[in-house]
Order: structure tokens, then sequence, then C-alpha cells
């Protein structure tokens, strides 16, 4: 189980790596396609690593989870403005459902899981599973993983207004 864990983690990081270094060196992504490969095996990769540490059942509904909540969030945000203000996609992101491209919807999941294992490596996982103040180390996880997804989310929205995957009327 450790070594599946490792490798897991291994590709997750050589994943993350190759993006930032295509978007920090060339600065954009150069199609479509290559974000939806990269996306997709980003996607491969966490669920993985979240079966290999959590179990196939919590990995699934992990990601279960996040597709609804994800698409629900977006689904809001750009039928009625909410959240983000107005915005919308353009075609370049393929099907939607509800106006939501279901690229977006999976690309939630490769940030919000990163997210969360760095918020458990910095608040430290094993204290929150024996602590009495469970309550709030667990809150607390899960406002250092909003934090770090929003994060994530804020170096990449330019980018993808540039590439006119979304526009925002501002």
């Amino acid at each position: 189980k450790k070594t599946t864990e490792v490798i897991a983690v291994v590709m997750c990081a050589v994943s993350l790596l190759t993006l930032t270094n295509t978007i920090f060196f060339t600065g954009k992504l150069s199609t479509t396609t290559e974000v939806t490969v990269i996306i997709l095996f980003t996607l491969v990769v966490c669920i993985l690593h979240a079966a290999a540490t959590k179990g196939i059942k919590k990995a699934l509904g992990f990601s279960a989870l996040s597709f609804a909540i994800s698409w629900f969030v977006e689904f809001i945000g750009c039928n009625y403005g909410w959240w983000f203000g107005d915005y919308e996609y353009t075609a370049l992101l393929g099907i939607a459902i509800g106006n939501v491209p279901l690229l977006v919807v999976v690309s939630w999941e490769t940030i919000i899981y990163p997210s969360h294992l760095l918020a458990d490596e910095l608040i430290g996982k094993h204290s929150r599973q024996t602590s009495s103040r469970w309550l709030f180390n667990t809150s607390l996880a899960a406002l250092v993983t909003a934090l770090l997804a929003t994060s994530w989310d804020l170096m990449t929205d330019p980018i993808a207004v540039t590439e006119k995957w979304w526009i925002w009327d501002f």
C-alpha cells in the first residue's frame, strides 16, 4: 500500500509540475486538447491515490461529491452570477450540462483533492483523527483546503480568460 501511495504522489507531482512548467514558461497552455489530457491524467492520478490511501469506496465517494458540488456551484455561478460575478463559458471547453462544461467539473477534482492532501500535511492528518478537538481541526482542514484551492484557481483564471475558455463580464 505504501509503494502505491508513493507512486501516486510522484505521478501527481510530475503532472502538476508539467502543468506549472507549461504555464510559467510559455505563458499559456497550447490547446484545449492538451489541457484536457493534463486534467484527465491528473484526475486518474488523484482517484488512484485516494483509492490507494483511503480505499476505492471513499475515493469514488469523494469524487462523486466533488463533481456534484463543483457542478452545482458553477451552475449557480454562471447562470445567476452568484459567488464570482457574471461569467459564461465558451464552447472551447466542450460538452456542457446547464452551461457548465464537464471539463470544468472534472478540473475541480484535480484542484480540490491535492489541496486537501496539502492541507492534511500542513495541519497534521493524524492529529485530526485522534484529537478531542475533532470539529475544530476538521473545520480548519476544510478552511485550509478551500484557501489552497482558491489560490490555485486564482492562478489559472487569468490564463483561462486569455485563452477564451470563459468570459467574465466586468
